[in-house]
């Protein structure tokens, strides 16, 4: 959000992993009236992950769109 912006159109999730706690598991969602964002929004988590050192690869469990 901007500053001053109060319109939530998704949100995204990171919890620890229950089994495992090297893993986390990622969940996110857009509304449905913003459901074009769903797929820009799922990539640029992807590549945050993918760069982002705690998460690291093989890691994180992101269901796939």
């Amino acid at each position: 959000m901007l500053e001053g912006d109060r319109e939530v159109i998704g949100c995204l999730y990171i919890y620890p992993g229950k089994e495992d706690p090297e893993r986390v598991s990622v969940r996110s969602w857009v509304r449905a009236d913003r459901a074009h964002l769903d797929a820009v929004l799922y990539r640029a988590v992807q590549a945050w992950l993918r760069t982002s050192r705690p998460f690291g690869a093989g890691r994180v469990d992101y269901a796939p769109r």
